[in-house]
């Protein structure tokens, strides 16, 4: 099929994420589409990407990563820890036995160092992070506004969670992505929060 018989909004949908793959190296989310092409909501978004796949301009995987999955996996793996698994706000329970996973080398950000979790939990839906996913996490301690990070939180437990980080001048606040979670929004002094890592990639798992 040419591309010239796609719709003006699908032509808009692919270019998009074949320019955010190429300057990437992974597809964009869902909600990335969204905002980007101001469509209504994520599931118009999907509809969208469907029919893209529908007519063979995009690959739909068995396991795509992020939300779209527009390219194979790379053929090109790097091991990476799996340290265990992340819920929304009850600490990483680490595994008894810590294993080494592969992962497509167009998940890792660059240099440094990653490592990988299992979510657990429904706050973070909003951006396609899925009960039952695996996360790659980058390890470092600085976050910029809107980045998903891992924040261990300071409260003589040493809690951690997955959200999105904002910094407010005076405060630290960390925000889900799943309107039915009433206590988020939360903010914190300086000190009673570290930044564990920063969300780079995912492995959807079924």
């Amino acid at each position: 099929m040419s591309i010239d018989q796609l719709t003006p909004k699908q032509r808009e949908v692919l270019k998009y994420i074949e320019s955010y793959y190429s300057e990437k190296g992974f597809a964009p989310t869902l909600k990335d589409v969204r905002d980007k092409i101001s469509i209504n909501s994520v599931s118009t978004a999907h509809k969208h990407i469907s029919e893209l796949r529908r007519k063979g301009f995009l690959k739909k995987l068995d396991k795509p990563v992020r939300s779209i999955g527009v390219f194979g996996k790379s053929e090109n793996l790097s091991e990476v820890p799996l340290l265990g698994k992340i819920s929304a706000g009850s600490g990483i329970e680490p595994i008894e036995n810590p294993v080494t996973i592969q992962v497509p080398e167009n998940l890792l950000s660059g240099s440094g160092r990653h490592y990988a979790l299992n979510v657990e939990g429904v706050s973070m839906v909003g951006e396609d992070i899925r009960d039952g996913d695996t996360i790659i996490v980058k390890y470092q301690n600085m976050a910029q506004d809107g980045d998903i990070v891992v924040a261990v939180l300071n409260e003589g437990n040493e809690k951690a969670t997955l959200k999105k980080f904002y910094n407010l001048g005076d405060k630290i606040e960390l925000r889900a992505e799943n309107p039915n979670l009433q206590d988020w929004p939360k903010q914190f002094d300086y000190g009673d929060i570290e930044v564990k890592g920063k969300f780079v990639g995912l492995i959807r798992n079924g």
